[in-house]
């Protein structure tokens, strides 16, 4: 996935929720995991996430995981349709 500012990140796992799965699902999500004390977020992952989760920032999904998540059409389109997952494990 690629935040519009040009901004590139990859996410541990992206999917989505299978209808009646959930109540109140939102649609696709993103997760990322952490494992371990010294398991840090990269740079790029610095900038990305804040922007993701309080401003829910515009992402463009791209590649064959996104396009099985968001479907084809939405691949290479700007889209605020994603929840995001971040576990940090010790």
């Amino acid at each position: 996935m690629m935040i519009k500012n040009g901004i590139q990140n990859n996410f541990a796992f992206t999917g989505k929720e299978r209808d009646g799965e959930k109540e109140g699902s939102r649609g696709p999500f993103a997760s990322e995991r952490g494992n371990g004390p010294y398991a840090n977020f990269t740079p790029n992952q610095k900038i990305v996430y804040p922007q993701m989760m309080l401003d829910h920032a515009p992402i463009v999904p791209f590649g064959q995981n996104a396009a099985n998540v968001w479907g084809l059409a939405q691949v290479g389109q700007p889209t605020t349709n994603y929840t995001i997952i971040i576990i940090k494990l010790f």
